[in-house]
């Protein structure tokens, strides 16, 4: 039986209501946070996109199990969809984490064949972006609809990066963190939030 892969208190979202780039983070000059992701991801999606996170020499992080978990149980759910595992190799890592990623899927019951490999990107975006080509290259579009499936602090901006970068119908499935740490994962996420509206990638 899979873990659950339900929603943390970080599951949250940034709404516009003013001008000031402050209040990503602070919540106040004209910002709010409200918690999004409370649905279900829509079923049927062409594609799963897995996002990569932190690889411990070659066993998957907590963070990352529980995104490679949800994963499972949405192709478990939606036999035609298909996996797409993605994440380069870092600093302590001894695998790509796209390579982390497909091998727990297969352990997890989902066959080969149904499971993509991006092992080249290095950031969320370019996780969305270097996945998009994937798909379009064995003849997909960012037009057929995807699930990605990460923690839940991090869906609202892996959304909008997905948005930006090509795809047309994406929903997201959120897995919870632990709780202690979710205060430092949000801060984080407003921060990148930030840094890439302001660079236009958002």
């Amino acid at each position: 039986m899979y873990r659950p892969c339900s929603l943390g208190l970080s599951d949250l979202r940034v709404e516009k209501t003013g001008a000031s780039h402050l209040g990503w983070i602070t919540g106040g000059g004209g910002y709010q946070f409200l918690p999004v992701g409370r649905g279900h991801p829509r079923p049927g999606a062409a594609y799963v996109i897995i996002p990569g996170a932190k690889v411990n020499g070659t066993v998957p992080s907590l963070t990352l199990d529980r995104r490679i978990r949800g994963a499972a149980e949405y192709l478990s759910d939606n036999p035609d969809s298909v996996a797409v595992a993605t994440g380069g190799q870092g600093p302590g890592e001894a695998l790509s984490e796209a390579a982390v990623i497909a091998r727990e899927l297969r352990n997890l019951g989902i066959a080969s064949e149904r499971i993509l490999m991006e092992p080249d990107s290095t950031t969320t975006r370019e996780n969305l972006l270097f996945a998009l080509k994937i798909i379009e290259a064995r003849g997909g579009s960012g037009q057929e609809p995807a699930v990605i499936v990460s923690s839940a602090f991090h869906l609202y901006r892996a959304q909008r990066l997905a948005a930006a970068v090509g795809y047309a119908a994406v929903s997201g499935k959120g897995c919870s963190s632990m709780g202690y740490l979710e205060p430092h994962y949000f801060a984080r996420e407003a921060a990148a939030l930030i840094k890439e509206k302001l660079d236009g990638s958002i």
